[in-house]
């Protein structure tokens, strides 16, 4: 579970109907972890200085690492959980609100992406944002905004960085790729993260988040695929198709093929 830490400030009516900062804080996770929140009173920003983690914010993948940080509208429903490969996550956060809180997300682009990467400009600004509140309290208020001002202006410039979705999909070809050229071997989970420089539970996630399977599913699907395909050309008996497609042992390869198709292979030799 998490461990937190954090300041909630107490904003002035004029800073109510301006911008202001709500609260900051830090918060290590740890464990089989994972958070869902329907909508939120403030606008969040979270910062990753370790580990990593995956999340979601309605439909769109996103995903945090070191120097990475979010950005989650109120109105919004967002989830996010932790990479188990690393030992914890750890990451601040800033809430922060005002009638011209939304123009400012506009005003700098923030409003239309909620992940931004190689951020380590804005961390600096961050900080001392952090440092400032729990020294001083509200009598820090306005530094503090104008500090994430500053940390905004930073994070502006990161959003010019290629997006996940292209390193998603590039993640996702090499995947697939992977798996159609090794279809006849006993291919691992563990191996096909370690040829991407994943952790299993990351590539796992990613890959199920982009394509609605897991890749040892897909994988099983590519194996259904071509053993089809080799029944069809009738030049190979069960146990050479199971041996084609990564099961040398024919009990196993009846059992998969069954459990995908609902038929036994001799079963579907036979309706051909």
């Amino acid at each position: 579970m998490p461990d937190t830490y954090g300041f909630h400030t107490a904003p002035t009516p004029f800073e109510f109907e301006r911008f202001y900062v709500a609260s900051i804080g830090s918060q290590i996770w740890r464990g089989d972890s994972r958070l869902l929140r329907r909508g939120h009173r403030y606008h969040l920003l979270m910062f990753t200085t370790t580990g990593r983690a995956t999340g979601k914010v309605n439909d769109d993948v996103i995903y945090a690492e070191e120097n990475s940080a979010w950005i989650f509208p109120r109105n919004k429903t967002y989830t996010y959980t932790w990479d188990p490969q690393f030992a914890q996550w750890n990451y601040f956060w800033v809430e922060f609100d005002g009638a011209w809180a939304s123009s400012y997300l506009e005003m700098m682009r923030l409003d239309d992406r909620h992940e931004f990467h190689g951020c380590e400009a804005a961390r600096p600004f961050l900080d001392r944002l952090t440092k400032l509140l729990l020294d001083k309290g509200n009598d820090a208020q306005h530094e503090a905004s104008a500090l994430l001002l500053q940390a905004f202006s930073h994070m502006e410039q990161a959003k010019h960085q290629p997006q996940r979705n292209k390193q998603v999909q590039s993640l996702d070809s090499i995947v697939k790729k992977y798996l159609a050229d090794h279809l006849g071997e006993n291919i691992q989970l563990e191996e096909i993260a370690e040829h991407v420089q994943l952790s299993p539970f990351h590539l796992s996630r990613v890959f199920k988040d982009h394509n609605g399977i897991s890749p040892m599913k897909y994988l099983r699907q590519l194996r259904i695929a071509r053993a089809k395909t080799l029944f069809n050309r009738r030049d190979m008996n069960i146990s050479e198709v199971g041996q084609a497609v990564g099961y040398p042992i024919i009990q196993h390869f009846s059992r998969m093929f069954k459990s995908e198709t609902g038929m036994s292979p001799r079963a579907y030799v036979k309706a051909l």
